[in-house]
């Protein structure tokens, strides 16, 4: 054997047992990660979003992350670990399980503490550390348990987690004011002075930009529950800047691009921000691809003087037009609010998270990429939730059969919990409720009296003409409005009465009523006419709850009526009178309604009521049947469109 292969075996061998020593010494970390080409699928995960909207790809080393940025660290066998990169939906600290926030010790780098194994109590079984773990720059993240324990130096330690995104505040001020902020290369659109909060903590680049003064930077940590202060004292661009010393040169400083492209000064390209040039005119261009402005100007050089180029780098915009199915779905566009609808709306060119959602249907997550001045039409339709398994609740809330198998593979829901699953649909119904309003176009309606001898007297009227525009038997028209929001309802009933119900008998009828005795009859020549009228306004409030296209709606409600018995002979004074009767009740209400969505604005529908009467009554009280054609409104839908508008 030669001495090269000798030496060669030792190298290995040495290696190898440097990399077996590690391991056996510290198993409490990670040895290494797996990189393969495989990616992290969003099933069952409501945690990490990633660029393509639908997976995360796998990452074969750490790099940079950016504040909002989130590292997953997946295991999938005893041995198999891989990270993937994604962001952080904060909105998984309101969801069940639990969620929490962990701080990275202070004496750890994230390189180092991301290779740590974390377990959920000290023990010395390997296997048992918990499978998804998800890092930032300064913390981790981790459901289920809110004491989460790690192994150093040979004891243990553990960490408390709290159930909210760690975030922070920024002030900045300048002198002069009114500078345009620029945060990590991106507008912010705000002028100084100004306070920014929530901010995920992280590591943070502030830029200045006020015309005639100098491009000003400065670099910032922003951690959990804390507040930076950040002044900057601006330079004008008037005021000139000698270099001290006999130099044959000029400085040309240069900001810094918001992407790797470097600047080129006439031919030469550069990546310094800070160049001496011999004096003259010089040619500067930088190319600024499909999201930024790009650059071509000519910049002058003075010995021993140093000149600023002072430039925001514009990003280019496009126009990014969304439709849904259903068409009333909640849109949320990363960095703009979120909107019910179809949206048109500008925006500068790049990437977008797009979360599209609305109840009862599957939740979409995708990117999207707006090209520069170009209109990037999206058409997202939902796919209504579905529960193969038949045990009534949706595949997407009980992982059935996806992760359990549906033969009898689902554990059985306790009550409790279908309990807080139900609410947990609801609640999330009522934040997702838009503001709508609406007023019924044409209906018919029946009421019942409850009062026998009510009903027998208003039989007598039965026999006559009865019908027309009225709240008793017959057509109803543009006389009920409501409103709903967030899951409320309110309505309010007016009483049409333009017919009434006629008197058209050959007898009499005697009546009595306030010590009075009143007679009824019918005689044409003489124009005696009686007619029953019953004018009535109700108002009601309660809850709706829709699936899909059905909307259910029970409410309670009061109605103030009259009856109104006209032209009856007062035997006493032989005058013929009107008489009226106050009637009113309270009302247990359950309405239903049917949408044709053919329509984002105006959308028609169909409508059953019921009424039904409760508590202490006058004289009598009704079960109302009502059906008809009605017309719904979305104003929210003309104040997103304009504010949302080119």
């Amino acid at each position: 054997m030669t001495n090269f292969v000798k030496k060669y075996l030792i190298f290995i061998i040495l290696i190898f047992s440097s990399q077996l020593f590690a391991v056996v010494t510290d198993p409490f970390s990670i040895f290494s990660f797996k990189t393969t080409k495989r990616v992290f699928t969003f099933k069952g995960n409501d945690i990490i979003k990633s660029e393509s909207g639908k997976n995360c790809i796998e990452l074969d080393s750490l790099n940079q992350i950016q504040p909002g940025e989130l590292i997953l660290r997946k295991k999938y066998e005893p041995a198999d670990y891989r990270i993937y990169k994604g962001t952080l939906d904060t909105a998984a600290f309101n969801r069940e399980p639990p969620f929490y926030a962990f701080d990275i010790p202070s004496n750890i780098p994230l390189e180092q503490f991301l290779k740590k194994r974390i377990y959920s109590k000290e023990t010395e079984n390997q296997a048992e550390d918990i499978g998804e773990v998800y890092f930032d720059s300064f913390h981790f993240y981790a459901r289920h348990f809110s004491r989460l324990f790690y192994f150093d130096q040979g004891a243990w330690g553990f960490i408390e987690g709290k159930r909210k995104y760690p975030s922070g505040t920024i002030e900045v001020v300048s002198d002069p004011p009114e500078a345009q902020l620029i945060i990590n290369g991106i507008s912010s659109l705000k002028k100084t002075p100004c306070t920014l909060t929530k901010l995920p903590s992280g590591y943070y680049t502030i830029e200045l930009f006020l015309p005639h003064y100098h491009f000003t930077r400065k670099d910032v940590i922003v951690s959990s529950d804390s507040t930076v202060k950040v002044s900057f004292q601006l330079m004008n661009d008037f005021d000139t800047v000698y270099i001290s010393g006999t130099t044959p040169y000029g400085i040309l400083m240069l900001p810094q691009p918001p992407t790797d492209t470097l600047f080129r000064i006439d031919t030469m390209a550069t990546a310094d921000s800070k160049l001496n040039l011999l004096p003259g005119t010089y040619r500067v261009r930088w190319n600024g691809g499909e999201q930024y402005a790009s650059v071509d100007t000519t910049l002058k050089v003075v010995e021993g003087k140093i000149s600023y180029f002072d430039y925001i780098f514009q990003r280019r915009k496009g126009m990014l037009k969304i439709s849904t199915i259903p068409f009333d779905a909640e849109v949320c566009i990363e960095k703009v609010p979120c909107g019910f609808g179809d949206k048109i709306i500008q925006l500068p060119s790049g990437n977008y998270q797009i979360n599209v959602q609305h109840h009862g249907f599957q939740n979409v997550r995708t990117t999207i990429y707006v090209f520069p001045d170009t209109v990037t039409e999206v058409r997202i339709d939902l796919r209504m939730n579905s529960d193969r398994d038949a045990d009534g609740f949706v595949d997407t809330v009980d992982k059935c059969p996806d992760e359990y198998g549906i033969y009898d593979g689902c554990p059985r829901r306790s009550f409790s919990q279908a309990l807080a699953v139900k609410k947990d649909e609801v609640m999330q119904f009522v934040k997702n409720d838009h503001f709508e309003a609406g007023f019924s176009m044409i209906g018919f309606i029946s009421k019942i009296p409850a009062n026998r001898s009510f009903a027998d007297f208003l039989s007598t009227f039965s026999s006559g003409r009865f019908g027309g525009i009225n709240n008793y038997r017959g057509l109803t028209m543009l006389n009920t409005f409501h409103l709903m929001y967030h899951g409320l309802y309110g309505s309010i009933e007016l009483g049409q009465w333009s017919s009434g119900i006629r008197y058209k008998r050959n007898d009499t009828l005697h009546l009595s009523g306030n010590d009075k005795e009143y007679i009824i009859y019918y005689d044409s020549i003489n124009d005696v006419k009686p007619v029953i009228y019953l004018p009535s306004t109700a108002v009601s409030i309660g809850f709706h709850y829709n699936w899909s296209w059905v909307n259910v709606i029970y409410s309670i409600g009061f109605q103030w009526e009259d009856i109104i018995v006209n032209q009856i002979l007062d035997t006493s004074e032989k005058t013929f009178n009107n008489v009226v009767f106050d009637n009113d009740w309270l009302y247990h209400q359950i309405h239903f309604e049917a949408d044709f969505h053919v329509d984002t604005r105006f959308v028609p529908s169909v409508y059953f009521n019921i009424k039904f009467p409760f508590g202490m009554i006058k004289r009598t009280r009704w079960h109302v049947l009502q059906a008809g054609f009605q017309m719904k409104l979305y104003p929210l839908q003309f104040r997103g469109a304009r504010k949302n508008g080119p």
